[in-house]
């Protein structure tokens, strides 16, 4: 089972009247906020086709990202064959959909960037402080109130999904914080959102290998291709899961 094949099934047992979180089976289960299944439901149009297209809409999404901060076509080229796109691609998953988030305003971006919150979980806490920046924890309040609303609704409504420990998770947690929080740090300091980005995976207790993608945002030149060089060694030795 792909994690697409979890989606598609969330998003058929919820426009069926089911429980998208009793979905799946083992650990491949429907974890995401409730709002992904909109996200994601366009995708079941394609069908067959849904993973190829899901997959070239990933792709895209990290090339406008590469371009829009200001990668040179090498370099938007080793983002979009990296091993962490490989992974999101041959899984059907929504880590590039997240990403979309950058193109929105606050408001909205919030909820692609929760869909996918242990590897986000840096820009999130970006996001949050330019907003206390501009309009104080008010301004916070109003920014999480309704993605907090629906979630406690799903939850109310269908319960919290069954809890199977993954055996795909990839954390360097709790040593990963003396690299995550830092690179939080300057970004909020220096308000360079890349920094933020490339934070999210060191703060979490969970992700999965291609949730590291966001990783790639902070480097470039010679140092893009090398960290590309280093992130395809485990699974030219050893498989590694996603």
């Amino acid at each position: 089972m792909f994690d697409w094949d979890v989606y598609r099934l969330a998003i058929e047992a919820f426009f069926h009247g089911g429980n998208p979180y009793q979905v799946g089976e083992g650990f491949m289960r429907f974890y995401n906020p409730p709002w992904t299944i909109f996200i994601m439901a366009p995708f079941t149009l394609a069908r067959g086709y849904a993973m190829l297209v899901l997959a070239i809409v990933s792709t895209m999404i990290l090339a406008i990202i590469g371009r829009r901060w200001g990668l040179k076509p090498l370099g938007v080229i080793l983002l979009v064959t990296s091993a962490f796109n490989y992974q999101t691609i041959m899984a059907g998953n929504a880590e590039a959909i997240a990403w979309l988030g950058l193109f929105l305003p606050p408001g909205l971006g919030i909820f692609f960037f929760l869909i996918k919150p242990q590897s986000t979980i840096g820009m999130v806490a970006f996001l949050l402080y330019r907003r206390w920046q501009t309009a104080g924890v008010v301004g916070v309040v109003r920014l999480l109130a309704v993605p907090v609303l629906l979630t406690l609704g799903a939850l109310a409504l269908w319960g919290l999904p069954p809890i199977v420990p993954c055996p795909c998770n990839r954390s360097l947690f709790p040593y990963s914080l003396l690299l995550g929080i830092p690179a939080l740090l300057i970004a909020m300091r220096q308000q360079r959102p890349r920094w933020a980005a490339f934070s999210g995976p060191f703060l979490t207790p969970y992700v999965a290998y291609h949730g590291y993608l966001p990783v790639l945002f902070a480097f470039r030149g010679v140092g893009l291709l090398l960290v590309w060089v280093l992130t395809w060694i485990p699974i030219a030795l050893y498989g590694i899961t996603f």
